[in-house]
């Protein structure tokens, strides 16, 4: 048996229309209403042969019946085109189906004062015209034709009583006595026996028209509460012969809420007042339980369950395994979900196969509507002539209006952000704040089952990639003003007890325009204003005190870095990169502590790159190597930058006019102009976040040895940042890399061997290795084994003049003290596996037995772990809610 075929045609198919052959998507949906109209059919057939056998043969079926059939289905999942499809599909068979078939009813084009009844009844009376106009004589004397007058006359007696009509009895009518005689008990008694006539009055219809069902569909009927109810007592009160066939289409749950409004409504002001608002009383508990069941009952009477036609999404119609999807024709390479793949790898360079089916499976389970929006923007995308900027802007600013209501939903204003009114990485990080999301959607694509989040996180994720890879500044700013906050996410409490990620944000001034070194600065006096936080492992090595500022004789085996960094002895670039990367932070007793900072070098790198010329970036580079205090979070001043009296170091007047800093201006202008050389090359929005992971769980394993130089650890902090961009590069653009996934913490040899193992280009990676700002820190000799090249200026030898300063936290992974094994129903062991896997890297797809295996020997005690133990627990973090 072949797998049914489904075409896609995203240009034709956007629009309402009807579908034919491979082109009706949900053919098995279709297939399923034609099923349940032939069983009506059979049901009517048997009833008119029982009633032939008898003597009580009556024109008109009395029993009472609901044949509703519900389609249910979200916004865009097709439902008109749906109902447009099923009647072309019975009236191409008029032998099969005799059916006459009202045009689609769509209750909420009909006007404020219009009753869907009535509406009803025109238009079976518009067919019965048209059919006189056509055969007058011939149609006006026969028999049918004046009992359908009479049934016309009978129904419009009790129509004027109907809800809504306002043409029911005015209460001083009453007291006319000729009126209510004559007119007004004719009204009332037409009102009484409205479903009987109508009854009539479409049977006579139908057999004017030679047919023998009538179908009603109406669509979109929970777009608008105020016409949804209308129609749902319409099919209730009246629409219950045999002969009617209805469809009602819409959303499920907004039905209930349609339901539930009303039963609410039915209570009353005054009797929820005197009942429910009584704290005391039974009710409170009574009247939700009451109405629940109202409209359990409503529901299952009116739109049987039996009866429920669910349109599934392209998701759905795959997970059988029967059917395959193609776009535009069905070509194997045109498959839906390869063709998504190769959407995803061309345009936004997202090649892991992991990562990819994330993508592909929201992307399938989105309304039909929107895939089709989303496949439109793929295939304009695909324009290779395109210049790359105007690509990925057009890209951003279409995926951001396909879910623009996503994005209102979860509080992004998308039109500031497309228009960059502000730095777009406040507003990415806003929304993690925002929706509580920091750490699950850190990395912006979707994985947090909730399809408004993820609909924001993949438009937010194509803004951001743009981002990336457009504009060289944006990778330095998000590593500040988003990934240092995510790091802090799985240990600190979004607000409450301290530290807290609302202070740490609000301290660091993280949601506002300031510069990044400072940021960085706040964020790390933050962090070390806790005494259970510790340097090294935030990327913080603390330095001795200033010399200046020291009252202490000069020791020359422990200078201070204003004593390394002189005037006399060295180019005026060099004394600014080595106070580059420092800052101070200052208790409330003025006491200050100096350090050497990972993140303030990263900040200071993004500030001066913000700059696109020479004079630009030459002062830039001048004004962060100025030397700099900021507040410890206890400290009550307000300012940011406490420093009031700048030394003599950091006096612009002592910068010495050599031509040391243009010279080495011209490099960093040149590396940043560098950048345009790996285009197209596009970041993915998800592959920086990965990378801080990365470098952030290497920190946490990096071990101060006795006597370590400040050379040595800030080198340490970087190869560990490089190898996690050469890592995460690399098996993103090469599933088969043979990288060591182990990071760099103690030496420079897994870097080298990660390096001489690479067998595609790393882009990011080799812009970052050729930074001149980085390779400034950096040991000359691992540049000699890579790059074959020197840096322009180094301070690392500088640096190996320059100790730790102060007692150093030595940071040990304690085991885990468990039982014999470790058990899979264990949540204590499961969250910690689950926790030591987001650390270095690996996302719950990526797992396998072995990873587990290794985990498991890794950071619990136990060393003999047994394969069935492994399987428990491997199915039971990839099943676990937490992650």
């Amino acid at each position: 048996m072949t797998n049914k075929q489904i075409i896609l045609r995203p240009e034709q198919d956007i629009h309402e229309q009807v579908f034919t052959g491979n082109n009706i998507v949900h053919q098995a949906e279709l297939q399923q209403v034609l099923d349940l109209i032939d069983q009506f059919i059979q049901e009517a057939n048997q009833q008119t042969l029982l009633e032939s056998t008898s003597n009580t043969k009556s024109i008109t079926d009395k029993r009472r019946v609901h044949h509703t059939i519900t389609l249910s289905g979200s916004r865009g999942s097709g439902k008109t085109s749906f109902l447009k499809t099923l009647i072309d599909k019975i009236k191409s068979q008029p032998d099969k189906y005799k059916i006459e078939i009202l045009d689609i009813v769509d209750p909420t084009l009909i006007e404020e004062k219009g009753h869907i009844f009535l509406n009803i009844v025109a238009r079976v009376k518009e067919r019965i015209d048209v059919l006189v106009q056509d055969k007058e004589m011939s149609i006006r004397q026969s028999w049918e034709y004046k009992q359908w007058e009479e049934c016309l006359n009978s129904l419009a007696a009790g129509l004027p009583m109907l809800d809504g009509i306002n043409g029911g009895l005015d209460p001083s009518d009453w007291n006319d006595t000729t009126f209510v005689m004559r007119d007004g008990l004719r009204r009332v008694s037409g009102a009484n026996r409205l479903e009987e006539h109508f009854r009539h009055y479409i049977n006579y219809s139908l057999q004017l028209l030679g047919q023998d069902f009538l179908l009603i569909a109406f669509d979109d009927v929970d777009t608008d509460f105020s016409k949804g109810w209308p129609v749902l007592e319409t099919l209730r009160k009246y629409l219950t012969a045999p002969n009617i066939l209805t469809f009602i289409s819409g959303d499920l749950d907004l039905y209930s809420f349609l339901v539930r409004k009303k039963q609410w409504k039915n209570f009353g002001k005054a009797l929820l007042k005197n009942e429910y608002d009584k704290p005391e009383t039974i009710y409170t508990a009574k009247y939700p339980e009451l109405v629940e069941q109202l409209e359990s009952q409503y529901m299952m009477k009116l739109l049987k369950p039996e009866y429920r036609i669910t349109l599934s999404t392209l998701a759905s119609k795959l997970a059988t395994k029967k059917i395959q999807i193609y776009i535009n024709n069905n070509d194997v390479n045109n498959e839906l979900g390869k063709y998504y793949s190769k959407q995803l790898e061309d345009i936004w360079g997202i090649s892991g196969s992991m990562t990819q089916l994330s993508y592909v499976r929201f992307f399938t389970s989105l309304p039909l509507r929107t895939q089709l929006s989303l496949l439109q923007l793929f295939s304009i995308a695909q324009n290779q002539k395109q210049d790359l900027r105007i690509k990925l802007q057009n890209l951003a600013k279409g995926i951001s209006d396909v879910f623009y209501n996503e994005l209102h939903y979860t509080k992004v204003d998308i039109w500031e952000l497309l228009n960059e009114y502000g730095l777009a990485n406040i507003y990415l990080l806003r929304f993690l704040l925002d929706n509580n999301v920091l750490d699950e959607a850190s990395q912006f694509f979707p994985k947090l089952n909730n399809p408004s989040l993820d609909g924001s996180v993949v438009a937010l994720g194509a803004v951001l990639s743009e981002k990336l890879t457009l504009k060289p500044y944006e990778l330095f700013d998000h590593i500040i003003r988003v990934s240092n906050i995510v790091a802090k996410a799985t240990r600190w409490p979004m607000v409450g007890t301290s530290p807290n990620i609302h202070d740490f944000v609000q301290h660091s001034r993280s949601l506002f325009d300031y510069g990044l070194k400072k940021i960085a600065s706040l964020q790390s006096a933050y962090i070390m204003s806790f005494n259970n936080e510790d340097a090294v492992h935030n990327g913080l090595i603390p330095i001795r005190s200033l010399q200046s500022k020291s009252k202490n004789k000069r020791d020359e085996n422990d200078l201070a870095l204003d004593e390394v960094f002189d005037h006399t002895n060295n180019a005026e670039i060099v004394r600014l990169l080595g106070l580059l990367p420092a800052f101070g932070a200052q208790d409330p007793l003025g006491r200050n502590r100096l350090f050497y900072s990972f993140y303030s070098l990263i900040g200071a790198i993004g500030d001066i790159i913000l700059n696109e010329n020479m004079l630009g970036i030459q002062n830039e580079l001048i004004r962060m190597a100025q030397l700099r205090e900021f507040p410890l979070a206890f400290n009550q001043n307000n300012r940011n930058d406490i420093t009031d009296d700048i030394e003599d170091y950091n006096d612009p007047e002592y910068v010495v006019a050599d031509n040391s800093i243009a010279e080495f201006a011209l490099k960093i202008r040149q590396w940043q102009e560098n950048w345009q050389n790996y285009t197209p090359y596009v970041i993915p929005p998800y592959l920086l976040g990965r990378i801080m992971v990365r470098t952030v769980y290497s920190f946490m394993r990096i071990q101060p040895q006795p006597n370590q130089k400040v050379a040595d650890l800030f080198h340490r902090f970087l190869v560990v940042f490089l190898n996690a961009i050469l890592v995460e590069e690399a098996m993103e653009r090469d599933a088969t890399a043979h990288m060591t996934l182990t990071n760099p913490t103690g030496s420079d040899k897994i870097f080298f061997n990660n390096y001489n193992e690479k067998t595609v280009s790393c882009p990011l990676f080799e812009f970052m290795l050729s930074c001149p700002l980085i390779q400034a820190y950096l040991d000359p000799a691992l540049l000699d084994q890579t790059t074959n090249t020197h840096p322009v200026y180094s301070v690392y030898n500088y640096l190996n003049r320059l100790n730790i300063s102060g007692a150093i936290k030595q940071h040990r992974e304690q085991p885990i003290k468990i039982d014999a094994y470790v058990r899979a129903n264990n949540q204590e062991h499961i969250d910690a596996l689950m926790h030591y896997f987001q650390q270095i890297g690996l996302s719950k797809e990526q797992l396998s037995s072995d990873q587990v295996k290794k985990a498991i020997k890794t950071i619990f005690t136990n060393k003999m772990v047994y394969n069935q133990v492994v399987t428990d627990v491997l199915n039971a973090v990839k099943n676990s809610s937490k992650w």
